[in-house]
């Protein structure tokens, strides 16, 4: 038996709609899958930039030969591996439980600044600029 909520899907047609969530408003795309609606975020056509009027120097299109294309796909292929869901998880989800733990458990919080940042050869932007602008 099909579901009201398959009509959409064997139409081939999708919705548009208005979503609010944690004070911001997201243009979405609703669509029907399986009998089940999805919704799928999308962007507001002033948040679509060209890439090219961004970021001067992107190379223009190129041509590709049918050796390289399928040599990218033999490689994509052999790079491909099954996805597993069970494999993925919220890291950020399960630092913060562990933390709001701890916390009720009266253990003390420690705050790790991780290591040290390794010394770079880079100047700083404001000695960079005084030097380019003395010259």
């Amino acid at each position: 038996m099909t579901s009201v909520w398959g009509a959409p899907e064997h139409a081939g047609k999708a919705g548009l709609a208005m979503f609010a969530m944690r004070g911001k408003e997201y243009l979405t795309a609703v669509r029907s899958e399986n009998g089940l609606l999805e919704l799928h975020t999308m962007h507001f056509a002033d948040e679509v930039r060209d890439p090219h009027s961004e970021v001067g120097d992107l190379p223009e299109k190129v041509q590709l030969s049918p050796q390289e294309v399928k040599t990218a796909e033999q490689l994509i292929g052999m790079l491909a591996i099954e996805w597993k869901p069970d494999e993925w998880h919220d890291t950020y989800e399960e630092q913060v439980k562990k933390l709001v733990e701890d916390k009720l458990a009266g253990r003390e919080i420690a705050v790790s600044a991780g290591p040290a940042p390794e010394a770079t050869n880079v100047i700083g932007l404001m000695e960079w600029l005084g030097a380019t602008n003395s010259e």
